[in-house]
């Protein structure tokens, strides 16, 4: 059975009312599960990276969490981004971490959380300078990134999996 946005609240970390959900929390990952548990909370108070939470209502347990943070990418990583613009970088939002309780596979959490994350960064369109969204994936993960619409920059001796996404093609 599918998730949908009506059973599902997103709450910044320091205003999460159920905290204890965060030890149980799995993505298959350890690094991600070490992460909400042992780091979000610096990360998030230090304003090194917001921490926003999906809670699933009905379940009572978090379902997965995204951190976000601003960016940039220099214009002349990827060829469709040279023409964009005469300044040397392009603004975007950095998507640092994204993880899904294993519980939630399939049932179509990582669209809606990707969906969330686009509405903000669209917000931050209209208010700011951020034309991009940016991550750096993990290798088995790049054709999902790719599916949601994300280019993969040519890898260099410093960047391995870094991707785009273009706000000019996000139509709400």
């Amino acid at each position: 059975m599918s998730v949908n946005l009506e059973e599902l609240t997103v709450y910044p970390l320091d205003l999460f009312p159920y905290i204890d959900c965060l030890d149980s929390f799995t993505c298959g990952k350890e690094t991600y599960d070490k992460y909400i548990i042992e780091d979000a909370s610096d990360d998030h108070s230090d304003n090194i990276g917001k921490v926003w939470l999906f809670h699933h209502e009905k379940d009572v347990r978090l379902a997965g969490y995204v951190t976000l943070a601003m960016s940039q990418i220099h214009k002349n990583d990827a060829v469709s981004l040279r023409e964009l613009t005469s300044h040397s970088y392009i603004p975007g939002l950095l998507l640092g971490q994204m993880a899904r309780d294993l519980k939630y596979s399939g049932k179509g959490l990582g669209k809606i959380m990707m969906d969330w994350v686009k509405n903000q960064a669209e917000e931050l369109r209209q208010r700011i300078g951020c034309r991009l969204i940016i991550l750096q994936s993990e290798e088995d993960k790049v054709k999902d990134y790719q599916r949601y619409g994300f280019v993969l920059i040519p890898p260099s001796k410093k960047k391995k999996n870094m991707m785009f996404y273009d706000l000019k093609q996000y139509v709400p």
